[in-house]
């Protein structure tokens, strides 16, 4: 679970990198409107895959109190080995950062929870990582990578699937049954949608991250809350947004259906006051904004 190191000042620098991505846009926003000063870095202005992004990148953290790693090229970007080596080399280049800054930076890395295996359906921080896939293996190597070289100063965050209006990502769930709904009056599930995951939404990713941030937390935590549905209702909850009538549809599935649930002790432990949005309230405000930005 989390640990709190102490409060952080007011005036405090936060570098997030992969600022311009789904989650960093919306941090950005967020850590502008806090006491933090911020400053974002994204692929057009560094490049984390090569060397010679070390040293422009070590003198950025002389500057900074925070690091917030977010970068990550994601599944919708490829899923061999390719991808997985320029995470990699992302991971390796910024670890070598850090060492030449010569700075001891509060590191928040972003994770996942394809860091668990599904043989595990109820999932908490205690559980030993086993993933099954690259993606989750790139995650839990570059979680070993920032611990060797950050561990007294290191959040490790792993959150399961995020949405809300803006992401780009488009993966299986609410947001893309949301913009299916939108453009083809229909949604497509694999199967009957049997499989049940949970769903967190971006502002409580955001809010959870910058209680992390706030308090200078070390440790690991599953950012994901403990109400988990199955993609056939969720389907449904998305359609019920709707005034006209949305069609369910499905395709054959690849594989058998499987669960995760979430166990949330240790994130009310940690931050006592905080509450999940519940996801009908969740996916209604992500529906709100879609119809605002034509999202």
């Amino acid at each position: 679970m989390l640990k709190h190191k102490g409060k952080a000042s007011s005036g405090e620098k936060v570098l997030v990198l992969g600022s311009q991505g789904f989650i960093g846009k919306n941090l950005i926003e967020a850590l502008t409107a806090s006491d933090f000063k911020v400053e974002g870095i994204s692929s057009k202005d560094l490049d984390l895959t090569d060397p010679k992004s070390v040293v422009p990148l070590a003198e950025k953290m002389r500057g900074c109190d925070h690091l917030v790693m977010l970068s990550c090229l994601t599944p919708d970007k490829g899923k061999g080995t390719d991808v997985l080596m320029k995470n990699l080399f992302m991971a390796k280049h910024v670890c070598d950062a850090l060492r030449e800054s010569g700075k001891s930076l509060h590191v928040v890395y972003f994770s996942s929870d394809s860091v668990y295996s599904f043989e595990e359906s109820l999932i908490h921080e205690g559980i030993q990582s086993s993933p099954i896939d690259l993606y989750g293996a790139m995650h839990r190597m570059r979680e070993l990578m920032f611990l060797e070289v950050a561990a007294e100063n290191l959040a490790i965050i792993r959150p399961t699937l995020v949405y809300g209006s803006g992401d780009s990502h488009n993966s299986y769930g609410p947001n893309r049954f949301r913009r299916e709904a939108f453009k083809e009056k229909s949604i497509t599930l694999f199967g009957e949608g049997e499989d049940t995951r949970a769903h967190i939404y971006i502002d409580d990713l955001v809010r959870l991250t910058i209680l992390v941030l706030e308090n200078n937390s070390v440790g690991t935590l599953n950012a994901a809350p403990d109400e988990s549905i199955t993609y056939g209702n969720l389907a449904n909850l998305v359609s019920s947004c709707f005034e006209e009538k949305i069609e369910i549809k499905s395709k054959p599935r690849a594989a058998d259906p499987n669960h995760r649930y979430f166990e949330t002790s240790r994130c009310y432990e940690a931050f006592p006051g905080f509450k999940f949005t519940p996801l009908k309230e969740g996916v209604s405000k992500a529906h709100e904004m879609m119809q605002k930005n034509k999202d």
